[in-house]
């Protein structure tokens, strides 16, 4: 007898039956709802994906509990709005409803959540999914030594105005190590646990975010360890050649992750480690050499 995966001819408790079974897997097709010239239905993204993934689950049902929902129909098209025929989300919109569809499936009951693209706009925006509970987490523990920097300034450039060089570079030396250890024991303690917090977080152990998590990490340690130096560089006077610095570290992060990207076929890996080149260029190299030979011509 075949199994039933279609999601939308079972019934409530038919589909409740299925989560129940253990580790159930739910596939979502996410596909388009946009013009394909003369010769093709608007719809023609979200069918083919959803075909394959019914075809599949059907092969698939015998050994495993299986359910595919219904195709996403509307995802990342606005390149596509002038030729009529196309309905498109914003990025926020799009991932708001993935965010819904895997928070809903969750309290059914259902363990893991399959999404098969039939889009290539969408192709970006999921990538971006990936990657944002990464960077939250980025962006978090480097609040834990912005506080840090952002005492030491008014500290530094006091001592630069009477001329205690030393002090200066004990607030530098003293700053950094500090921030350095602190973030490194942070990243450390993150990475041990990033499987459950992600399930506290978001409900779901997000092995694709947890695959990139260390190269995010690394750039998270490096950069945040050099906040010290850019406060002692802005109260010593150095905006100018800081803001050059900062400037040429972002092109060189667009350059590199280009280049991985495109040549290497690393995909968001790429990007990440574009990233970090930039960052240990400017914070682990850059910035020491130029802020301790900034104090020495001030001695």
């Amino acid at each position: 007898m075949t199994v039933e995966v279609d999601w939308t001819r079972l019934t409530g408790p038919d589909i409740r039956a299925v989560a129940a079974r253990g580790n159930a897997l739910a596939v979502l097709p996410v596909g388009s709802l946009e013009q394909h010239g003369p010769h093709l239905p608007v719809i023609t993204d979200t069918r083919t994906a959803w075909e394959i993934s019914i075809r599949a689950a059907r092969l698939a049902a015998p050994a495993m509990p299986v359910l595919v929902l219904p195709g996403m129909w509307t995802g990342m098209s606005e390149h596509h709005l002038p030729f009529g025929g196309t309905i498109s989300l914003s990025f926020a919109e799009f991932r708001g409803v993935l965010a819904g569809v895997a928070r809903s499936l969750r309290a059914i009951g259902f363990g893991r959540l399959l999404i098969v693209n039939g889009h290539g706009g969408n192709v970006d925006p999921l990538a971006v999914a990936v990657y944002a509970p990464a960077i939250q987490i980025d962006a978090g523990l480097l609040l834990l030594v912005s506080g840090l920097a952002a005492v030491l300034l008014p500290h530094s450039a006091l001592a630069h105005a009477r001329s205690d060089i030393a002090a200066v570079r004990k607030f530098y030396i003293l700053g950094t190590l500090a921030s350095a250890l602190l973030l490194t024991i942070c990243a450390i303690a993150v990475w041990l646990m990033s499987a459950p917090l992600f399930r506290f977080w978001l409900h779901d152990s997000l092995p694709a975010t947890r695959a990139i998590l260390p190269l995010v990490l690394i750039h998270t340690v490096v950069g945040g360890s050099s906040a010290v130096g850019r406060s002692v560089l802005l109260a010593v006077g150095k905006v100018k050649p800081f803001t050059i610095a900062v400037l040429v570290a972002g092109a060189t992060n667009v350059l590199c992750s280009f280049v991985f990207v495109r040549y290497f076929g690393l995909g968001l890996r790429g990007i990440v480690m574009g990233t970090i080149v930039a960052v240990v260029a400017r914070c682990a190299i850059w910035t020491p050499w130029f802020v301790l030979r900034t104090l020495r011509a001030a001695a």
